[in-house]
């Protein structure tokens, strides 16, 4: 990387960095944690005895889908990922397996954004007013099927993200041999 190039990127220092990291493993903990929450209350609903059990279901899976999944997880993970690929030498384009990450975790986002706080709004809205009937209601359980396979779906992505993560493939040993060289001359 040229001189120039260097001081466009902002280099934070190794602590920094690990610091980073330990908030978007965080991050990516409520997101897994949240979704893999959501995916069970969503399975258990089907077994709620009173409208007002399958409602405060519907109504506890909206919470940990908002607070939980959306806002520590999905947006945790997606602005620590951000400062972590502006701030350290792994930037956004230099890996193929950063480039996935990046585009997965935009789908996955976009997906929730799209559809799941859609469908789990209109769950919870049916449990409010039809109660436990709302087990027989053709368009609930349809909705109810579509989350659960998003969902699972979403958990599938997670594994592999976390594959990826770990393996960095398509990452060239002469990648990882420059980068290496370049962060020892950096020290």
């Amino acid at each position: 990387m040229a001189k120039a190039d260097h001081k466009e990127t902002m280099i934070i220092s190794g602590n920094a960095q690990k610091a980073l990291k330990i908030l978007h493993l965080l991050a990516v903990c409520f997101w897994v944690g949240g979704a893999l929450c959501e995916l069970l209350l969503y399975y258990i609903s089907s077994s709620a005895e009173s409208g007002g059990e399958l409602f405060g279901i519907m109504r506890g899976t909206r919470f940990v889908s908002l607070y939980v999944v959306v806002y520590l997880g999905a947006f945790g993970s997606f602005f620590t990922g951000l400062a972590y690929s502006l701030c350290t030498h792994r930037g956004f384009f230099r890996h193929k397996w950063i480039i996935i990450k990046w585009a997965t975790t935009i789908y996955m986002i976009a997906c929730g954004f799209m559809f799941l706080g859609g469908w789990g709004a209109e769950l919870a809205e049916k449990a409010y007013f039809l109660g436990l009937a709302a087990l027989d209601d053709p368009a609930y359980m349809a909705i109810r099927t579509k989350l659960l396979f998003t969902v699972s779906g979403h958990m599938v992505l997670f594994i592999i993200l976390t594959a990826i993560s770990v393996y960095k493939p398509w990452e060239t040993k002469e990648a990882i041999r420059l980068l290496n060289k370049k962060l020892r001359v950096e020290k």
